[in-house]
Formats: structure tokens, sequence, C-alpha cells
């Protein structure tokens, strides 16, 4: 489960359906594998996904949720409301149930 903007969607891949980084891992996960889905929305501020595509992902319940949202962006968060970090790790356990809850 890829979330994110710009570069999870594939801007500036010639093919973004195959060229975006998401559709890359995708392309080399092991035969089997639960499917890839690509939740990305071009333009998207880090607020903006998580209201907007994170809920859609915790209600697909993935194992793996992978965040990728330009740097540059953070600065439009004037309250972060969310706990942000340049590189993690969350738990989609952890994640259930927070949906609507205030607890994201």
């Amino acid at each position: 489960m890829a979330i994110g903007a710009s570069d999870s969607v594939g801007v500036g891949a010639s093919d973004p359906a195959k060229g975006s980084w998401p559709a890359l891992v995708a392309s080399r996960l092991p035969a089997g594998s639960p499917p890839y889905t690509n939740l990305g929305v071009s333009g998207s501020l880090a607020f903006q996904a998580v209201t907007q595509q994170l809920p859609g992902a915790i209600a697909q319940k993935p194992n793996v949720v992978s965040v990728w949202l330009a740097v540059v962006r953070l600065p439009a968060l004037s309250k972060p409301r969310i706990p942000v970090a340049p590189v993690g790790v969350i738990n989609c356990k952890q994640c259930r149930g927070r949906s609507g809850q205030g607890g994201w």
C-alpha cells in the first residue's frame, strides 16, 4: 500500500503506471504477494495524505504502508496534528481503528 504525492503517482515517469516507485516495488514483490495498491494523489500535503489517503489504506488492512511525501511539503502543516518523521516504520496493526477517532 502506498500513500503520498506526485512521486508516488509517478509524475515525470514516461509511463507512471509502470514507472512510479510504488509500481517498481510492486513489480519486485514475490509471487503470491497481496496486491500493492497506490493511493497517492499528486499535490497532496501531509495533512491531506493523512485525512484523505490513510483512511482508505487502513480500511484495506494492509501489512505494510509506504509513505512518501516530499519534505518540502512538511512546512505546509501549520499545526501538525500527526507524528512526522523523515524515516520510520509504523506497524499497521497499531493504525487500525484510529481513523475517525481523532488518533490521526
